[in-house]
């Protein structure tokens, strides 16, 4: 079976591996770091990019285009994913 994949869906197995290694949700990091979000959720939200922010200029072409990682990656790591309201009213449209 390993025979058979192609290069790209190997890649894309790696991919997917590495990104849930890489906690980039503010709830995946340490005990304080969530303890302190949670005790001042406010401020812990004004911390988190919009997926307009230029240092995920990458992540948003990706959604753009259409592809599943950039689109779980946008939700991890934009405000979008951190606040349920957000997600209520944007759902997985994001990159409107």
């Amino acid at each position: 079976m390993m025979g058979n994949q192609t290069p790209e869906h190997v890649f894309l197995q790696w991919a997917w591996e590495m990104f849930s290694r890489l906690h980039l949700h503010l709830f995946d990091q340490s005990d304080s770091v969530v303890w302190n979000a949670v005790s001042n959720p406010a401020e812990a939200l004004q911390r988190i990019p919009s997926l307009e922010s230029p240092i995920l200029e990458d992540v948003e072409q990706g959604v753009k285009q259409g592809h599943p990682l950039a689109l779980v990656a946008a939700l991890a790591m934009t405000q979008t994913g951190h606040s349920v309201p957000l997600l209520c009213n944007q759902g997985t449209a994001i990159s409107s």
